[in-house]
């Protein structure tokens, strides 16, 4: 009987670490949202400077997204989709894809 509580114990225990350690999006008070039009569609971008972070909306799926420094405008990635721009462009990149083009609207 003891070694079936133990077994539920740390079975318990790997579920809590795991969803400690899923990822939350930033606070939703503190961003700036812009919405682009792009060659394939329209995007929206939150950026969230407070937490260096922006969440990239397109297809009805939010994207997190880390800022990386940069000599001028802005940059933010993560492993498989990347923003850059400046002013009111933007060029959206998906994995190997060529760089989608995108301006504010």
């Amino acid at each position: 009987m003891k070694r079936c509580f133990k077994v539920s114990g740390v079975v318990i225990s790997w579920l809590m670490v795991g969803c400690t350690n899923t990822p939350s999006l930033p606070d939703s008070r503190h961003y700036h949202e812009v919405s682009y039009q792009c060659e394939r569609g329209v995007a929206a971008v939150r950026f969230y400077p407070q937490q260096s972070r922006a969440v990239l909306i397109r297809d009805n799926h939010a994207i997190e997204l880390r800022q990386e420094p940069t000599a001028s405008g802005f940059l933010y990635s993560n492993v498989k989709v990347s923003i850059r721009g400046k002013g009111d462009r933007m060029s959206l990149e998906i994995g190997r894809m060529m760089p989608i083009a995108c301006h504010a609207k």
